[in-house]
């Protein structure tokens, strides 16, 4: 009969080399970046004017009947015309603030969805940050 004396150590696990600090602190900036830079110059761009001016004018009932643009995505801009309501015109960094966080959700769901699937850490990451 062996008598355990408790001096054995536990097998070494090699140490990997894993990107996720790395892209941590590349989320980090882009976090700074899109919700701190630019949004204090940010002005709105030709597609903006056009669905400001088309979900901001428009019933909340035509939205929900009928398709702006020829599509019928009445989500899109029943929040279209919410951020119109509450920023107008006179603040566009308000408008590109909310829209960066809510861009940066959907890649967070996007990795969230494929750990889920079980693809390798690296997958998840890259296509997160390629979505953002």
């Amino acid at each position: 009969m062996k008598i355990d004396s408790g001096s054995e150590k536990p097998p070494v696990r090699k140490r990997q080399n894993s990107p996720l600090p790395w892209l941590c602190s590349l989320g980090a900036v882009w976090f700074v970046v899109f919700v701190f830079i630019l949004p204090r110059h940010y002005f709105f761009l030709f597609d903006d004017f056009a669905l400001l001016d088309q979900a901001g004018g428009t019933s909340i009932s035509a939205i929900l009947t009928s398709p702006l643009f020829g599509f019928y995505r009445p989500a899109v801009f029943l929040f279209v015309k919410i951020l119109a309501s509450v920023f107008s015109w006179s603040l566009p960094a308000g408008y590109a603030i909310v829209l960066a966080v809510v861009h940066g959700l959907n890649g967070v769901f996007l990795g969230l969805v494929l750990r889920s699937l079980g693809m390798p850490n690296l997958t998840v990451l890259s296509a997160s940050g390629l979505f953002l």
